[in-house]
């Protein structure tokens, strides 16, 4: 095991301080032998496997931060990091961003598929001589001089009077604001579209701000969080990640009917719909089996129980649900449990009641068995 430091940006946005971690470096920038030096340049050329022959998933995860796709979203944060050139240590040549904001690699994608690996950074490409700096760009035996001397031109044209600076460390620079990075300006950037894009749909982004207001457990909201956004452990999730391989360990465990995600699961599977349709006749609401998927449902009944309820629920009974549903389906995974052995009712019944007690302030409040006869009249 290893702790991971704290990452601490200096002037001007620089990177430059990593504590209480593998990679602390005496207090100085992030180095590229350091984790965090591979974190970061690897978020910032999108190379996942950065020479690795095998990745974890963690470490995957880690390098998609940020990248990955076409939109201006998905490169938000490379497109908001340049290397600030020093001693050319620890800047990749080809793939980092020092010169402007697009890397050598695809402004000369030719050469760079010819580019001698072995002499990646900065400094391996060129030597001081009485004082001044000469380029020399390393290139595989596979490379033809006479080939490719215009596009060498080329490249050497944009290098002119650019240079190492001897008695400076490389450093990584955070320009979209004069007073450096902070997680609070990125936050504010992405959800004010200044990436051009809006980050989750419109309908989602209001639905778990709803969420998280809602008067329910800690532990009860991330699986809120996470079934809104399909980050819930379901099979064809884990599928997905290579954790199941066997098709035949992907039907739901509650039907066997099809094959489990978030959708089957909690909208569409034969048994969770036998006990919507019961929990909706507890509540006495009227929400057909056959409206949409579960974010669809969930919201219609959020709005229903808004206009019924005198106290905003909120998701109250949706997460109820929900976590019902969630707690049985981990009951058969686990422990073998049986389907038809489940008091669902009551366990809905109990949960709500107890998280209705404990979360909102109601005088008088009503008996179990009156909550249990109709929840709508506790209001």
């Amino acid at each position: 095991m290893f702790s991971l430091g704290w990452v601490e940006w200096g002037e001007e946005g620089e990177l430059d301080r990593v504590e209480d971690g593998v990679s602390s470096e005496e207090g100085g920038r992030i180095r590229g032998e350091t984790l965090y030096g591979d974190i970061i340049r690897i978020m910032l050329s999108n190379t996942v496997h950065h020479g690795r022959k095998k990745v974890s998933l963690w470490w995957k995860d880690i390098c998609m931060i940020g990248s990955g796709g076409d939109s201006p979203l998905d490169n938000w944060f490379p497109s908001s990091i340049l290397c600030k050139l020093g001693n050319g240590d620890n800047i990749d040549f080809w793939q980092d961003r020092w010169l402007g904001g697009i890397p050598l690699c695809d402004r000369f994608p030719s050469l760079f598929l010819l580019a001698d690996y072995g002499c990646s950074k900065v400094n391996d490409n060129g030597f001081w001589i009485s004082g001044k700096w000469e380029w020399r760009i390393n290139f595989s035996e596979a490379f033809s001089r006479e080939a490719e001397d215009v596009t060498v031109g080329s490249l050497l044209s944009v290098l002119e009077g650019k240079a190492p600076v001897e008695e400076e460390e490389d450093s990584f620079v955070w320009w979209r604001n004069s007073s450096g990075y902070s997680v609070k300006a990125a936050y504010q950037m992405i959800v004010e579209g200044k990436v051009r894009e809006p980050i989750m749909d419109e309908n989602l982004v209001k639905a778990l701000m709803g969420l998280w207001k809602t008067k329910i457990p800690s532990k009860v909201l991330i699986f809120g969080w996470r079934l809104l956004l399909n980050r819930i452990p379901t099979k064809m999730n884990l599928a997905r990640r290579n954790i199941l391989v066997d098709p035949t360990l992907l039907l739901c465990p509650l039907c066997g009917l099809d094959e489990e995600n978030a959708d089957h699961l909690f909208a569409s599977c034969t048994v969770s719909l036998r006990w919507w349709t019961i929990f909706c006749d507890w509540l006495r609401i009227d929400i057909p089996s056959s409206s949409g998927n579960i974010f669809t449902r969930l919201c219609c009944l959020e709005s229903i129980c808004r206009l019924k309820f005198t106290i905003h629920t909120r998701w109250l009974f949706g997460m109820a649900f929900c976590w019902g549903i969630w707690i049985c389906r981990n009951e058969v995974v686990f422990n073998r449990g049986v389907v038809s052995s489940f008091d669902m009712m009551g366990l809905l019944k109990f949960v709500s009641w107890e998280w209705f007690l404990s979360s909102y302030n109601v005088k008088d409040a009503s008996s179990w068995d009156e909550w249990c006869a109709n929840p709508t009249l506790c209001f």
